[in-house]
């Protein structure tokens, strides 16, 4: 039996995790296991509400062979070939690791918690005719971030009080971007004395790097590894951990490169010759009030402009969401 084991949280794991499951998880002498510590498919693009419900696919009903494990990796022994967890040891002859950072629906439930409290506060203290300035750092400076601030953004603007809660951004390197965050009522900079308040973490990787032993690293801490996605010391294991894939949040986007992901777990299993991983152009979507923003940088061979991908993109998810 051979063990292929995919560790993540972003979609791109677990749209390996799908591929798989229609290829080769069917075959009998393959066991294929995903592990993640987000148990639901967070399309951010969709994300409009904090302080209100979000439905999102169940990871697990997506996948009918793979083996969906609800858990946390504490390390990985690359030279052993071994994963533990908080409630095992597991075993694998391939592995993907995703390191692509998200929030995780469990970040998102924390976030909505707070930001409820936060207004129930300053609701209190406007009724006894107290002053109340409020203030929410959002402290990564990434897609999923600046969208779970838009949203919150929005649920503050529907309250029938007029709230006083500044939403702080870490602010964008991208003038476009900036421009559209600031017009939706974001602040770059704190303003002021403030009364209440919290901060929203930035979002964290599956796997500390220090935590996976073997594993050679460049000076700012990212997985050093070859052409194929693969490590030289370790060629039974693929990590993706590049900013490339933290500019990204259209599944369609995330879907070419977890193909070429499959497709050299596939060829490494049948000993055939990987394919060097061709990454795709940035490609976002984020929505405002009344809007949404579509910005990247799609490969002029693609044939996709962005705007007709965003929209095969909301089709795709709704595919998804039937499944899931």
């Amino acid at each position: 039996m051979i063990n292929i084991v995919i560790v993540g949280n972003s979609p791109v794991s677990t749209l390996v995790a799908w591929l798989l499951d229609q290829n080769l998880a069917r075959h009998t002498h393959l066991r294929v296991s995903y592990l993640s510590e987000e148990p639901e498919l967070v399309y951010y693009p969709k994300l409009d509400t904090i302080l209100g419900r979000n439905n999102w696919p169940s990871k697990k009903q997506l996948l009918g062979n793979v083996s969906f494990l609800h858990e946390s990796v504490r390390s990985i022994n690359l030279a052993a070939e071994r994963i533990i967890t908080a409630d095992r040891q597991i075993e694998f002859d391939l592995l993907f690791i995703d390191q692509t950072p998200i929030l995780t629906s469990a970040q998102l439930k924390t976030f909505s918690q707070a930001s409820a409290r936060l207004v129930n506060e300053i609701q209190a203290r406007l009724k006894t005719g107290h002053k109340a300035v409020a203030q929410v750092r959002i402290l990564g400076p990434d897609i999923s971030s600046y969208q779970a601030a838009l949203a919150l953004s929005e649920d503050i603007k529907k309250l029938e009080l007029r709230l006083n809660i500044g939403l702080v951004i870490e602010p964008p390197d991208q003038p476009k971007l900036r421009a559209f965050l600031q017009s939706e009522g974001l602040k770059i900079r704190s303003s002021g004395e403030v009364s209440a308040g919290f901060s929203l973490a930035c979002p964290t990787s599956p796997v500390n790097n220090q935590a996976i032993h073997g594993l050679h690293l460049d000076k700012s801490g990212r997985a050093i590894t070859n052409q194929w996605g693969s490590l030289d010391n370790h060629p039974q294991v693929f990590i993706l951990d590049s900013d490339a894939t933290e500019a990204q949040n259209l599944l369609r986007v995330q879907l070419t490169l977890a193909k070429q992901i499959v497709a050299n777990l596939e060829r490494k299993l049948d000993h055939r010759q990987l394919r060097v991983l061709e990454w795709p152009k940035s490609a976002c979507l984020l929505k405002g009030s009344d809007r949404f923003l579509r910005f990247g940088r799609m490969a002029k061979s693609s044939g996709w402009q962005i705007g007709s991908l965003t929209k095969i993109d909301l089709a795709f998810y709704r595919k998804i969401q039937r499944l899931g």
